[in-house]
């Protein structure tokens, strides 16, 4: 069989190991009224949303044997920058490689590169975009910080790879 991509994770579940079923199941569900289980949890907001279009949080290598099942191969490829976000893993390795601490304060989503003042009085610039996560080392004196944007695998396309 030729290498061939298909679906890792849908919803955060692991496609391979989900039956027809319930793949038609999920199919059938709005993402937005599915949770994502890569997002951390607001305490005010509650369960975070999924906000991916399909559901499909990574892609990934599928082998078959003969007339046999197909089977996931090797890890999955992130399809979707949320999860990234999995239990701060990526946060903490930057904070512990850039700024020598495992548990730095993350600013999410900070709005960056201000346009110009709007013309009303005391109205507040427009952010022409945001920084995912601002990483900051509060020990100290001195202020260490980074930057980190997330990016993932895109895929487009007719579905049948033409």
């Amino acid at each position: 069989m030729p290498i061939r991509y298909g679906i890792g994770e849908l919803y955060g579940l692991d496609f391979t190991a989900l039956s027809p079923d319930r793949i038609r199941e999920l199919s059938t569900i709005p993402n937005k009224a599915m949770e994502c289980p890569f997002k951390p949890h607001h305490p005010r907001k509650g369960a975070p949303k999924c906000n991916k279009k399909g559901g499909v949080c990574s892609i990934r290598q599928l082998s078959r044997d003969g007339d046999g099942p197909v089977t996931g191969k090797g890890e999955p490829v992130t399809t979707c920058p949320n999860r990234f976000l999995e239990r701060n893993m990526v946060s903490q390795w930057v904070g512990e490689t850039l700024l020598g601490m495992s548990t730095p304060t993350v600013i999410s989503e900070l709005p960056f590169l201000m346009g110009e003042i709007q013309e009303e009085e005391g109205e507040e610039p427009d952010a022409v975009g945001k920084i995912d996560e601002v990483l900051v080392h509060r020990e100290g004196n001195t202020r260490r910080w980074c930057a980190l944007e997330f990016r993932a695998v895109y895929f487009s396309g007719r579905r049948n790879g033409k």
